[in-house]
């Protein structure tokens, strides 16, 4: 089982999942979960190799069953790492995931080229983080083009720097984007309720979700303007009146 929190309210049986980003931790989810209504059960998840989970991470297959361990059924919620765990969770588990929100998510890499030096580059990555350790490495990472527009504090950056740098480096190692099999051709198979947000600003994941938005029929697109790659971040009350706005037909019942 994956170490989480629970919010909201805990007689409700309608919960809802979230699993954050690369370098992250389940308290990153406060911008969003402060602006949500407090009368659903709301349970933040630390990925494997983050925050307090296991510092040893399996495949995306083995982070799939402990997602369902975690918070049996639910509909998940994802950012960028989070978004591809739970779409793999949702293909693995139909019967039990109720819908999915993909934030700057996606369904893997096509080429094989491009996926076998995506995997070798994490790997380097992962070297790397062992080498620096994980407060010089978490620096580097914020200062990356596509977290510019994101508002990076204090309060995050030390959030961040919480986690380990083996931990950190082993998940690149077993669950990195060079590691997935692409699951584009399993789109269609999805049925349950799916959210698509991206950032307008980032152009590659806006395509991205276009994609994911044109596979899975069930789903619902939106381009959030003046926001990246960390669009949550970015423009938390537009994202969370979206997020809100989808989930409330879904649990009127």
């Amino acid at each position: 089982m994956l170490a989480h929190s629970i919010h909201g309210s805990v007689l409700n049986p309608n919960r809802v999942a979230f699993v954050h980003g690369f370098t992250q931790t389940r308290n990153s989810w406060s911008p969003v979960l402060d602006r949500l209504p407090d009368n659903l059960l709301y349970i933040t998840i630390d990925a494997p190799g983050h925050g307090e989970s296991s510092l040893e991470t399996g495949d995306l297959q083995q982070t799939a069953t402990e997602v369902v361990d975690t918070v049996g059924s639910a509909v998940l919620c994802g950012y960028s790492m989070g978004a591809r765990m739970c779409l793999l969770t949702a293909l693995q588990y139909p019967s039990i995931i109720k819908g999915m929100v993909l934030i700057s998510g996606t369904a893997g890499i096509d080429d094989r080229t491009e996926r076998r030096l995506r995997r070798k580059s994490d790997r380097k990555l992962a070297r790397h983080i062992l080498e620096v350790g994980v407060d010089t490495f978490v620096d580097e990472w914020l200062s990356q083009a596509m977290f510019r527009g994101m508002p990076i504090d204090q309060v995050d950056r030390a959030q961040r720097k919480t986690n380990t740098s083996m931990g950190l480096a082993n998940n690149l190692r077993t669950t990195g984007v060079g590691t997935q099999r692409p699951v584009w051709d399993r789109l269609a198979e999805i049925q349950i309720p799916v959210l698509i947000i991206a950032g307008a600003n980032d152009s590659k994941f806006a395509d991205i979700a276009i994609r994911l938005q044109q596979g899975i029929k069930s789903s619902h697109l939106e381009i959030v303007a003046n926001a990246g790659h960390a669009v949550h971040y970015e423009q938390p009350k537009i994202v969370s009146r979206i997020i809100e706005t989808w989930l409330t037909p879904r649990f009127s019942n």
